[in-house]
């Protein structure tokens, strides 16, 4: 007996062996996020479990989904909660970037009259390269942004980026 202890019921000692168990339980989650082209909905958003959890249901906002992947998203902020069986929880929150692919066009003119030596030069920032350039709706891209030997009009160049994103000049 503990003779500075007045209590009639002794004393009393926890031992707390659970809370690395209960840790090991919780859903642990990575994230590869894809951002949007800018006004559409391209973005993505994968979560893979990391850790001992290797199973659990998901449910997204906004949304309602109850996958572990989220696709056509606009650019925005996502949250998802994974529940294991075990009922433990993880709440995480992603925020998916947007894409904004820009371009300038400089037109070169011929120095002679009739010569038809004009020239298209376009110039991209923005979104993922490789760009490839589209003149005239033609089919097949182009990976140069100089078109060269053109006959005087009016010509549409569409710029297209590694991921999709797309700009229109007119």
């Amino acid at each position: 007996t503990d003779p500075c202890n007045k209590s009639m019921y002794g004393a009393a000692l926890l031992i707390d062996n659970l809370s690395a168990a209960i840790k090991e339980e919780v859903p642990q989650m990575v994230f590869d996020v894809t951002p949007a082209c800018k006004g559409t909905n391209t973005g993505a958003i994968v979560t893979r479990l990391t850790g001992p959890v290797q199973s659990c249901n998901y449910y997204w906002t906004p949304g309602g989904q109850t996958t572990s992947h989220r696709s056509h998203l606009a650019a925005g902020t996502y949250t998802v909660t994974a529940t294991a069986l075990n009922g433990a929880m993880t709440m995480a929150q992603m925020v998916v970037g947007e894409i904004e692919l820009k371009s300038t066009a400089t037109t070169i003119s011929s120095k002679c009259n009739g010569d038809n030596e004009n020239e298209i030069v376009i110039n991209t920032t923005g979104g993922v390269p490789p760009y490839r350039y589209y003149l005239n709706q033609e089919i097949h891209a182009s990976y140069s942004s100089v078109f060269n030997k053109l006959v005087p009009g009016n010509y549409q160049v569409l710029v297209e980026d590694e991921r999709g994103c797309r700009y229109l000049h007119n």
